[in-house]
């Protein structure tokens, strides 16, 4: 659950009005295309608010946000034995709020101070690493797709100062100086050096994400033995390794398994209509994955692993060869976003595990979206990405049900992400 931290600091008699802000470049050009963006925000998913705010919304004065308050804004029990509160869509799938352009009628009567907290930050992510706020966004967006992903340049970051009283949710809390577990203490290095790992070009995407895999089990090891004191050395490990004149042939030494990549995501694809209502354009994705690679209801045979294999030749090789920073982009913002590899507490590799799934599943996509379309260009890596993040990121039943495939099938471990992303 997001921490809400919405307060001015003081010190003394020195009111503190703003904040350090670490975040990548592309928060300083976003904006909003609000009514033109081909998938809005406010959609497919009931928008949740806190007590405070569905108690203001209940009594507003409004007339017609009143009626749409009272027929859509519903209670609901939470996992923690209390109750949190909705908005749920109307029958269109969208939020009751919105005007005939698109445009958010409370907003347009209110501002944005009269706005959820869901809805002021979306699609902006916030944590807090000591006592610097880390600002980056989803790319459920669309419009982050573009400006985040799509320039050529490696992404870089910079630290800028906001209003102390600014609205955000944090979504992770990092403290170094007094870490639940040793390694921890080390969280700014070791960020840094996978987000290195992920921008070394010398090395294809799949490559450098072994790399990284490599590094994060050391780490893993360490944590395990309730340790940090090595954690220097796994680093300087780690960049000796990216010099050694062997380290290409051990890669390419990796053996190619189509069949097993296309078994995974055949698996994920056929349990998509247990899992009730899916993203539209995610489903759009699939069904061209599936009837660009004839796959239908049979079996996976050996004709679809080679119509596979064709596609991913003939489009996705020279594709990633252009605009491979793509992907590198989306991986990058995805370890700055959620405390990479610290997102799940001490469980390091199982960070790992997701960053490495999440790459692979959107490759394969996109290799039978080629396939379906005749090539791959960027308006399909958008909607590949957006869609993607916004049905399964943002989806912890789907991430559930993925994981357990792999548990149950004994592909959670290193040797079997290599196979899995490997090209």
């Amino acid at each position: 659950m997001p921490i809400c931290l919405d307060e001015t600091l003081s010190h003394g008699r020195i009111k503190v009005t703003t904040v350090p802000v670490r975040m990548p470049e592309y928060m300083q050009t976003f904006r909003c295309i609000c009514g033109a963006c081909e998938d809005l925000c406010c959609s497919e998913l009931g928008i949740e608010i806190d007590e405070d705010c569905a108690a203001r919304y209940r009594s507003c004065e409004d007339q017609d946000l009143r009626t749409v308050f009272d027929r859509y804004l519903v209670e609901l029990p939470n996992r923690n034995g209390g109750n949190t509160h909705r908005i749920n869509l109307d029958e269109s799938g969208s939020c009751p709020l919105l005007d005939e352009r698109k445009l958010c009628r409370l907003q347009k009567r209110y501002g944005e101070p009269g706005l959820s907290l869901t809805c002021s930050v979306y699609p902006r992510y916030a944590s807090m690493v000591d006592e610097v706020v880390e600002s980056s966004a989803t790319t459920s967006c669309p419009e982050i797709v573009r400006v985040a992903l799509l320039p050529e340049e490696p992404m870089l970051f910079t630290i800028t100062h906001e209003d102390a009283g600014r609205r955000r949710a944090f979504m992770h809390v990092v403290r170094t100086d007094d870490p639940p577990f040793p390694v921890l203490r080390h969280f700014h290095v070791i960020r840094d050096h996978c987000i290195r790992l992920l921008q070394a070009r010398r090395f294809q995407v799949w490559e450098r994400l072994i790399l990284l895999g490599f590094f994060v089990k050391r780490l893993q090891d360490e944590v395990d033995a309730d340790r940090g004191g090595s954690v220097a050395g796994i680093i300087e490990h780690s960049h000796r390794q990216l010099d050694d004149p062997q380290l290409h042939g051990y890669l390419a030494a990796i053996s190619v398994h189509a069949d097993i990549q296309l078994a995974l995501l055949r698996e994920v694809t056929a349990f998509r209509g247990s899992l009730g209502a899916i993203n539209p354009r995610l489903n759009e994705c699939i069904n061209e994955f599936v009837v660009g690679l004839n796959l239908g209801d049979a079996i996976l045979d050996v004709d679809a692993v080679s119509r596979f294999t064709m596609a991913h030749n003939r489009w996705f090789v020279p594709f990633m060869k252009d605009r491979g920073h793509i992907l590198e982009n989306y991986l990058v913002n995805i370890v700055f976003r959620e405390v990479f590899p610290f997102s799940k507490g001490r469980d390091l590799f199982a960070a790992y595990i997701e960053l490495a799934l999440y790459y692979a599943l959107i490759k394969m996509l996109l290799v039978g979206m080629a396939a379906y379309r005749g090539g791959i260009d960027e308006g399909a890596i958008v909607k590949l990405i957006q869609s993607f993040s916004k049905g399964i990121e943002h989806s912890p039943l789907f991430k559930k049900r993925i994981f357990e495939i792999l548990e149950k099938n004994r592909f959670n471990t290193l040797g079997y992400m290599s196979i899995l992303v490997k090209n």
